[in-house]
């Protein structure tokens, strides 16, 4: 592309060179070029100045033109950069719902765990306590009957 642009650049300043040495020719220098502008204004310019009249309209079409290109690629720079950080902050939201759901996880594992231990816990003193009462209730004389009101 560089390359291209050169070549245009290069043959561009050839066809100015060309015109504007042909404009400077003893033959065409006395001559006047009339252009009407709405039907209602007449410009007589000799066709030296008509030349750099239209070199300085491409050149400010040129520039129009770059300047519209550089904003627009800032813009889409800038619209390309907004949606990576979108999709940066969503994926940073979607880890930390991740890890708050493990977290949660974890705590409900370790909930239940804490339930299953102390449920066992329980178990197991009421087994302990059932022995206990069976076996006092075996050493008793009586033969572990409630005493009598």
């Amino acid at each position: 592309m560089v390359v291209l642009g050169l070549i245009i650049l290069v043959v561009a300043v050839l066809v100015g060179v060309v015109l504007v040495m042909g404009t400077g020719s003893p033959d065409v220098a006395g001559q006047k070029v009339d252009i009407s502008l709405l039907d209602t204004v007449t410009v007589s310019l000799n066709p030296l100045a008509l030349v750099v009249a239209g070199m300085a309209v491409m050149f400010l079409a040129w520039l129009g033109l770059v300047l519209m290109r550089s904003a627009l690629a800032r813009k889409a720079r800038r619209r390309r950069e907004r949606k990576d950080l979108e999709r940066e902050a969503q994926q940073r939201r979607a880890e930390d719902e991740a890890a708050r759901v493990r977290e949660r996880e974890e705590l409900d594992r370790q909930h239940e765990r804490e339930l299953h231990d102390q449920h066992l816990a329980t178990e197991t003193a009421r087994e302990r306590a059932a022995v206990a009462e069976e076996d006092a209730r075996r050493s008793r004389p009586d033969g572990g009957l409630p005493p009598r009101a």
